[in-house]
């Protein structure tokens, strides 16, 4: 069974991680995550996602495209303001 949901501005901890959990599912068994386009300049914002059981788990990476080559960091909730995740997600 297929679920849509989305998340408008969610709250990263300090790992640049927030979480989701399918109450309507057991177990989750594969989910897709996008998010609509940040607006903070100068700046990519990369996700990823990990599932266990019915909760998934997005962390978001920020990366500085100006000046010296610098590390992927973990972004903060305010570089994802007004931005929308949304979730497709297989479960049973």
């Amino acid at each position: 069974m297929l679920k849509i949901k989305s998340v408008l501005s969610p709250t990263l901890d300090g790992s640049g991680q927030f979480t989701e959990t399918f109450g309507d599912f057991e177990v989750v068994n594969e989910a897709i995550v996008s998010m609509t386009d940040p607006a903070i300049p100068d700046n990519i914002l990369a996700t990823s996602r990990s599932i266990v059981g019915n909760v998934i788990t997005v962390t978001v990476l920020k990366y500085n495209v100006l000046g010296a080559p610098t590390p992927w960091v973990p972004a903060v909730t305010g570089d994802v303001a007004g931005c929308v995740f949304t979730f497709i997600v297989d479960g049973g």
